[in-house]
């Protein structure tokens, strides 16, 4: 095992200058209250703790942003207002009002126990917790509503927790009354019109679709969603809707619906998957009326007794795919209608042989009216798969790249194959539902592979294997049928492989190959067929690694970097394609060193360095992990050339790039591959850099970090050989005797 792959570590200051820190801000004066340090701050002021100086009393400050406008101070007033009339031991209590020079404050129950947000960390707490939690929370919830108060913002961050636990709702600057009763009317917004029509207010990742329209009639049900979405993030540690940007998560809202907790922990009672879903109800009518009632339910459930709120049957579940596939639904009821017709026209022949005639027009013009509604059903059918391909799979390549994103884009692509596996089952000869099969099942066969799911990802390859081959036996010639059915036979022979099992592999393999490289020789720039060669270079790779000699493997790497430049010149429009040229030629510029051909290797490592630093947005995974190649290389041609110091260096930037991908990709094993990897070549620079003991260390890491994965992804063997590998590297290095 050669040292492959790198990531950062500390950021260091040019020159080794220690940078004096600017002097704290004054903090402001309050009469009755001495200010001790600022804890928080939100859109509207900052959070101070102070003690009242003549009860000797710990509080919160809260004190008004200097520059915000006469409707913010209206909004403050009105939660003073509110929180004054609230008395309840799980909301944060209001002490005191008043203004500090000019500036208005609210003085409350200081809670010393940080938020919820903070406690959840973005884990999943435990279920019974976390549904005595949330019951605590609702009851309090309830309490507002009984008074006629809606709070608007309920979220882990409003939350916060005493010293022993305890709930304290706080926060009440998006508050509003409710009118009395009597007046069946929820829908004015207190305070003069302190909300405008179509104003969004709110955390997007927890309002509850009516509020994020901008809809002003708001009831108690719009809190009770936002319970839920507290709910869902204590069960499953995200919340169910999350983008990095607020608008595709209000987009989500309104238009998504959320992944059941139980798809995502299967072992969660069913009772509590039922609870939180009610709450996330589009319709506000179908949630909880209060939270109060919430709160009842939970109860419940943490007593063992039956809950009121029932599972979705499939009747219900119907009737949501159907408002949100609307154009199959139409088809659906064109041709029952059809069928209904078709059927009493026979009837009416058995019973009157006389009236055959009438019944011959009749089914004349059900014919035509069939051969007009077939052209429909094409138009209708072709807008449903088009919204598929914009909806779930669009979203899903989005979902890629978002932090915590990746169980969240495999359960978008189950959620399309349910949907074409039912199409499928209705229509199994129509080509179109084919095509897509072969295509959506090469999707989520990806997508699970990219979460460690390899038996799912053999079964999606299977299906669009099979997919693609019921359509090249209705088109033999076809080149986007021959494609598909290559790379998913390639991409099966993959999984296999990973999982150990050889039986098919071979016969897959070629397979895929001999269509790769007939598809290539009469279609050299077509995209796919590009891509398809790619995987094909896989088995080449593997056939030159096995014999030994780094000169068998230079001809594969030069091709991998000659077919991605073919599709970054074809496709200039995806910028991934030009990374791609990158990361293939930091690859080869590794080989190189290895065969001290430094002077090629040198000038890779020149051309990558002026692309990384010149992409224009540094953020992205694709971006980061190019970064990640560059360093790994770098350190690789300083280890070839025994700069140890160097190549440690480059290794350690290396490995703190692949740390930050794999906590923000948790589910992702290929970044805590990437790390056990570095951390190995690290053992390597020192082992044969004249500090063995240091060596020795790193493969200790290195082999405690592939331990973890063997233990995390017991169906990938490759895993297990990596261990076992290092394993062995590890033992044989004999003590440091100096």
């Amino acid at each position: 095992m050669t040292p492959e792959h790198s990531a950062p570590t500390t950021v260091q200051i040019p020159g080794g200058v220690t940078p004096v820190p600017a002097p704290p801000a004054p903090l402001p004066a309050v009469p009755g209250y001495e200010l001790v340090e600022l804890v928080g701050r939100g859109g509207m002021g900052k959070v101070y703790r102070a003690r009242h100086v003549e009860l000797d009393r710990t509080v919160a400050i809260k004190v008004l942003a200097y520059e915000l406008d006469e409707r913010a101070l209206t909004r403050f007033r009105a939660e003073a207002r509110i929180a004054a009339q609230l008395q309840h031991p799980n909301i944060a209590q209001l002490y005191d009002t008043g203004s500090a020079d000019g500036h208005p404050y609210l003085a409350q129950e200081f809670v010393d126990g940080g938020t919820l947000a903070e406690r959840f960390g973005g884990k999943p707490q435990d279920p019974k917790a976390a549904a005595v939690l949330v019951e605590t929370v609702a009851r309090a919830v309830g309490y507002l509503h009984d008074r006629g108060v809606l709070h608007r913002d309920l979220k882990p961050g409003n939350i916060l927790l005493a010293a022993d636990g305890t709930p304290k709702v706080t926060d009440f600057g998006l508050a509003k009354e409710l009118p009395p009763p009597a007046t069946g009317d929820t829908t004015v917004t207190p305070g003069g019109g302190l909300t405008r029509t179509g104003e969004i207010l709110g955390t997007p990742a927890y309002m509850p679709p009516e509020q994020a329209s901008g809809a002003s009639a708001l009831g108690p049900p719009a809190d009770v969603y936002s319970l839920g979405a507290v709910l869902y993030e204590a069960l499953t540690g995200r919340p169910p809707f999350q983008s990095p940007e607020p608008l595709q998560t209000v987009l989500m809202v309104l238009g998504m619906e959320p992944v059941p907790p139980r798809t995502l922990l299967p072992k969660l009672p069913r009772d509590l998957d039922t609870i939180c879903l009610k709450c996330l109800e589009k319709n506000p009518a179908k949630r909880y009326p209060t939270a109060g009632e919430l709160a009842d339910d939970l109860g419940r459930f943490l007593r063992g007794e039956p809950i009121l709120a029932r599972p979705v049957g499939w009747t219900e579940r119907a009737g949501k795919w159907a408002r949100r596939n609307k154009a199959l639904t139409g088809l659906a009821v064109v041709s029952a209608l059809l069928l209904l017709a078709v059927v009493g026209i026979g009837v009416l022949e058995a019973v009157n042989a006389g009236r055959l005639r009438r019944a011959n027009d009749e089914l004349g013009r059900v014919n035509a009216d069939l051969e007009k509604s077939r052209g429909e059903t094409e138009t209708m059918l072709g807008f449903a798969l088009g919204t598929l391909d914009e909806y779930h799979f669009t979203l899903a390549d989005k979902l890629k790249d978002l932090p915590q994103g990746e169980k969240l884009r495999a359960e978008v692509l189950r959620q399309a194959q349910t949907t074409l596996d039912k199409m499928a089952a209705a229509d199994p000869k129509r080509e179109r539902v084919l095509e897509h099969l072969a295509y959506g099942y090469q999707h989520l066969g990806t997508a699970l592979n990219q979460v460690g799911d390899h038996p799912g990802a053999e079964a999606a390859f299977r299906r669009s294997a099979d997919a693609a081959g019921r359509l090249l036996a209705l088109h033999p010639d076809a080149v986007k049928y021959r494609t598909a059915r290559g790379i998913a036979v390639m991409q099966l022979a993959l999984s296999l492989e990973t999982q150990g099992k050889t039986a098919e592999v071979d016969a897959l393999r070629d397979e895929g190959e001999k269509l790769a490289a007939e598809l290539e020789a009469a279609h050299p720039d077509d995209e796919d067929v590009i891509k398809l060669n790619l995987i094909s270079q896989g088995r080449q790779a593997i056939r030159a690694a096995l014999t030994g000699n780094p000169d068998n493997l230079e001809p594969v790497y030069r091709r991998w970097v000659e077919l991605y430049r073919r599709l970054a010149r074809i496709r200039p429009d995806v910028p991934r394609h030009q990374m791609s040229v990158v990361e293939n030629e930091l690859s080869l510029a590794r080989l190189l060193a290895q065969r001290r051909s430094f002077a090629e290797a040198d000038d890779i490592l020149r051309a990558a360095k002026g692309t990384v630093d010149g992409l224009p947005d540094s953020s992205t995974p694709a971006v980061r992990q190019l970064r990640a190649a560059y360093h790994d290389a770098a350190a690789n041609v300083h280890y070839q050339r025994k700069q140890s110091a160097e190549a440690d260096a480059a290794y350690r930037q290396a490995l703190a790039e692949y740390e930050a991908l794999a906590k923000d990709f948790p589910n992702s094993p290929h970044y805590r591959r990437m790390i056990v990897n570095t951390w190995y070549n690290i053992g390597s620079v020192w082992t044969f850099g004249g500090k063995p003991a240091d060596g020795k260390a790193a493969y200790q890491t290195a082999r405690e970090l592939a331990a973890a994965l063997v233990r995390d992804y017991p169906d990938d063997k490759q895993m297990k050989e990596l261990y076992d590998g290092i394993d062995r590297t590890s033992r044989s290095i004999p003590p440091d005797k100096r």
